[in-house]
């Protein structure tokens, strides 16, 4: 069975200001290109999957949330706490799965920050 997301369309209302907020959380610009509606749209993608994301500005389309797996989601809020257009609606905690967040980005799409942590990793933050 297949278990892989090939795109996920977000709207955004500011492509630029998307785009620099995608791109702190790794994703690469693909290209640019117009969704079913005739209205600005640009791929992003992480380096490593086939896995692509699509922004646009069609009020027509709606918005998704998705979950972001990144090497570290500590250090990605500590990275993005300091953007005043981001709002964490949870900070980051530590379960037997790994670490995760969720946060409200620049374009009010939710993501859920996810990462894995190790067994020694979440040992300590239990003890701390």
């Amino acid at each position: 069975m297949t278990r892989k997301i090939t795109r996920i369309m977000l709207y955004a209302p500011d492509l630029e200001v998307a785009q620099r907020y995608y791109e702190a959380l790794g994703f690469q610009l693909l290209g640019r290109g117009i969704t079913v509606n005739r209205q600005p749209l640009i791929e992003l993608a992480f380096e490593t999957t086939g896995t692509r994301l699509a922004l646009h500005t069609d009020l027509l389309l709606q918005y998704p949330d998705i979950e972001v797996e990144v090497n570290d989601v500590r250090d990605t809020y500590r990275a993005l706490s300091r953007d005043p257009n981001v709002t964490w609606l949870r900070e980051p905690t530590l379960g037997d799965a790994g670490c995760t967040a969720t946060v409200r980005g620049p374009d009010g799409n939710l993501l859920v920050l996810t990462s894995p942590v190790d067994s020694e990793s979440l040992g300590r933050a239990r003890v701390e």
